[in-house]
């Protein structure tokens, strides 16, 4: 069986950069991404719109799918559904501003094809992060959100039932129903 040829973090930036289409980079290989169903939009808007407010009142901005992300530790590359900063945004050293490194929470909305990579491997490497505080995956076939902080050095899941409250963006609570809405 012939392997995947690698590539260089460098190289990667300079193919996605020039791309029309978006793609990762994890452990010296660059994956396309495939366009998303209707519902992991409408959620993922759902996202967006519920944080917009709350966010802004905190110091904070939620980021759609177009923001690359980077996890200098690996190197990994990647775009989530949402990323949220708070204060400065920080990027690369380089004079594109394009690839974000502080992130303080990463929500993912999941797919049948996407889920084994979204929990797996990918969110393996978003805990590389050093700013990184929470990860949320958003379930879109069924109203189940899982979610995760680091509290003491260890990343610890809660799931709820009706609500999730995001301690790292200064405790905003977010109902399922406005994260599920026009969805089910």
């Amino acid at each position: 069986m012939a392997s995947l040829p690698t590539i260089s973090p460098e190289d990667y930036l300079i193919r996605d950069r020039a791309n029309a289409y978006k793609s990762e980079y994890c452990l010296g290989h660059m994956y396309a991404m495939a366009g998303a169903s209707n519902r992991h939009n409408v959620i993922n808007s759902n996202i967006n719109g519920a944080l917009f407010s709350p966010l802004r009142q905190n110091g904070c901005r939620a980021l759609s799918s177009d923001q690359r992300i980077y996890a200098n530790r690996t190197p990994f590359f990647a775009y989530p559904d949402t990323v949220v900063t708070c204060g400065e945004a920080q990027f690369l050293p380089d004079q594109t501003k394009d690839t974000l490194t502080n992130p303080v929470l990463i929500f993912e909305v999941l797919s049948d094809s996407t889920r084994e990579y979204d929990l797996g491997l990918k969110f393996a490497m978003h805990k590389t992060i050093p700013s990184l505080r929470e990860f949320v995956a958003v379930e879109q076939n069924s109203i189940q959100v899982h979610h995760w902080e680091l509290i003491a050095g260890e990343w610890v899941r809660s799931d709820a039932e009706d609500r999730i409250v995001l301690s790292s963006v200064g405790g905003i609570s977010l109902a399922f129903s406005d994260l599920y809405l026009d969805v089910f």
